[in-house]
Order: structure tokens, then sequence, then C-alpha cells
């Protein structure tokens, strides 16, 4: 876990309790660790990749679930000789980096903004022997034939601020939940897009299901918060049918300031 970040530790403030230095609390921070399969050969973006990771990682219901995401890999990382530039479909790899929230025009003439959220590595290397462990490496037929690795690692730390007020637990297919937007900051991209000048901040969906949801309810807007959880896939209809791609958090652990 990233040091200085109080998550899920379950210590309150109190009579002999020591409370945590502000300083803590000071940065803002967006760490992703993942394990899994490059489903498809990578795609070269000027001098750096684009891919896409595939895993099935257990859930806070207990229950196995698959998801995929798009891994921005920096120019710094694809140099010659790399094992990037030499990276191929199908094999297993682990990923450490920061999420990242993307606006963009979108191409349908509609004059509307699209949002994507990426996974930019900051580190990757393949997975040896020992770390795959018990992860085994799957092929999925179909239309779009893929590898993904079952038993993956997924993990995602955040501490940013609530966009707006947390709502009441929401009714979904699998329970109630309670769903939340957090901006987090973050540094300025230069590649595979050149943000403004300075730093910029980053929004993400969260998801806190159950009882994981209790601590979130009536916070206010602009609280700060910490969360541990898992980055996962989703995909939906809108009311005109067309089929849309969502990447949330769902929270494990959450810690307020």
């Amino acid at each position: 876990m990233t040091a200085g970040v109080a998550v899920g530790s379950g210590v309150k403030s109190g009579p002999g309790r020591r409370k945590r230095p502000a300083a803590a609390w000071a940065v803002d921070v967006n760490r992703v660790v993942l394990t899994g399969a490059v489903a498809r050969a990578p795609r070269w973006v000027g001098d750096g990749l684009m891919l896409t990771l595939a895993g099935w990682s257990q859930v806070e219901s207990g229950k196995m679930l698959p998801w995929y995401h798009r891994v921005l890999v920096e120019p710094a990382l694809c140099g010659e000789g790399s094992f990037a530039a030499g990276l191929l479909g199908g094999e297993a790899v682990r990923v450490e980096g920061r999420l990242d929230h993307h606006k963009f025009l979108r191409t349908d003439g509609s004059g509307k903004r699209g949002a994507v959220v990426r996974v930019r590595a900051t580190s990757l290397v393949p997975m040896s022997a020992a770390e795959l462990g018990e992860s085994s490496l799957m092929q999925v037929e179909g239309d779009r034939p893929h590898v993904t690795l079952y038993g993956a690692r997924n993990e995602v730390t955040l501490l940013g601020n609530l966009t707006g007020p947390a709502g009441a637990f929401e009714s979904g297919p699998h329970g109630s939940y309670v769903k939340v937007s957090l901006a987090v900051e973050g540094a300025r991209s230069t590649w595979p897009y050149v943000d403004p000048e300075g730093k910029r901040k980053h929004f993400f969906t969260l998801k806190a299901w159950r009882e994981t949801g209790v601590p979130l309810m009536g916070l206010a807007k602009a609280a700060r918060l910490s969360v541990r959880g898992m980055l996962l896939s989703e995909r939906f209809q809108d009311a005109q049918l067309v089929w849309h791609e969502a990447v949330t958090v769902e929270v494990l652990a959450s810690r307020t300031a």
C-alpha cells in the first residue's frame, strides 16, 4: 500500500487513539497494480503502446468476475530492446501505474464529449512462474478470441475529494450499493495527447456494495476520501439501446479525513 494513505485500517480518532497527521491526507494518491494477460497483440500509437489487459478476479461478494482494461504504455518503456517493444498477445504481465481519465469529442457528429478511463503504466514486466502461482492463462473463444488470466491481481488505491454528496443506496442486480464520484489531482500527460500546462483533475466512479457502502453515507461534497478497491469494467445499454463501456472502482475499504 502506498505510504501515508490511511485505508481500511478501521482505526478511529478518540480517547486513547492517536490521530493521523494531516500530512497523510495532503497529497492525492492514484495507484494501480494489475496482473493479467495481454488479450491480443498490442497496438503501436506513436512511440508508445496501447494494449488490453484481461483477467478474472474475486470481488467483494466472493464471486469471480472478468474484466478488461486498456493500458497505455509510455514511450519511455518502449525503447528498442525493451520488454514492451517485443510484447506479444497472450503473455502474462504485471502492470503498475495510475488511472487516467480523458475527455474527448465524439466522432458521431453529436458535438457531445465522451470520457474514457484507462491505466497509464509506469512499469510493465513479465510475470514469473512463482508470481503466477495458482493463476492460469485461459483461451477464450467466440467472435473475438483472446487470452485471459484467471486469478489475476487487481488493486487500486485512491485518495481525493468527492465531486458531490453521497446519495442513498441504489438497487442493482447483485444487491444494493452507494455510488460516488472522486476527483484526484494528477500530473499532466504528454502522450498520446497533450494536456494543458499544470496539473489536472481525474474523475473516477466508485461503487461500494452492501455494508461497505455504509461509511460513505452522508458524506458531503468535497469530503476527503481514501479508498482501496478493484478496477472493474462493465457494459450497459442506454435508452436508445446503444451499448457503452464503463470502468468503475469497487470499494473494498474506505476512510475519511
